[in-house]
């Protein structure tokens, strides 16, 4: 399979350096550097798919596992794997793009089956015509969730799913729940009869 390598740019992490190592992963090889996903510049494509300092993209596929992840400063990948971003902006936000729109893309049409028609998956359903309803700890956070795609903002005040029923009665169709299992009953009693929850995050710490 043709390979290509990406030098990395210096940017924010997705995840915090001081997490405990929970599991192995079976097709996981020691010594390996981590990182499941990269953003960076293309050192070179011997197909000729990507040109040398093409931006692109890339997660999974074995990175971190069974070759070094993006915390090397070079990693070689699948050709097929990464897309070029052709997005203006910063490195420090370019290195949060493959982790964060792509758990929150997964979650909405991989998990919740998202048909109609986190910040990122607020945008993301949106954009593709669902009806979005956020939920913060903190008022100050209204205005930050209605702008990033929020129809309705519901101050969590540790009984979230009373406050969903207000807004509809039957319940949510589909509810995506970022904390863990810490707010994990209240997320699935917001969901209606034969709709659907998805614990994509784990940062309860429970």
């Amino acid at each position: 399979m043709t390979k290509f390598s990406s030098e990395s740019k210096p940017a924010a992490s997705t995840a915090p350096s001081s997490s405990p190592v929970r599991a192995i992963p079976p097709t996981s090889t020691s010594p390996r550097i981590l990182g499941i996903e990269a953003c960076g510049l293309v050192g070179s494509c011997p197909d000729g798919t990507f040109n040398k300092g093409e931006i692109v993209a890339t997660a999974v596929e074995g990175m971190g596992r069974a070759f070094d992840g993006r915390y090397a400063e070079y990693t070689c990948v699948p050709v097929g794997n990464p897309v070029e971003i052709k997005a203006q902006l910063e490195w420090s936000v370019l290195g949060a793009v493959p982790e964060m729109l792509q758990t929150a893309y997964g979650s909405l049409f991989t998990s919740l089956n998202l048909e109609k028609g986190g910040l990122a998956a607020a945008a993301i359903a949106k954009g593709h015509g669902a009806l979005v309803a956020g939920t913060t700890r903190k008022k100050g956070r209204k205005e930050l969730l209605m702008g990033s795609g929020c129809d309705h903002v519901i101050i969590d005040n540790g009984s979230v799913a009373e406050e969903v029923r207000k807004t509809w009665p039957e319940g949510a169709d589909k509810v995506l729940e970022l904390v863990g299992t810490t707010s994990l009953l209240d997320s699935l009693a917001c969901v209606k009869r034969g709709g659907i929850c998805c614990m994509t995050g784990m940062v309860g710490n429970s």
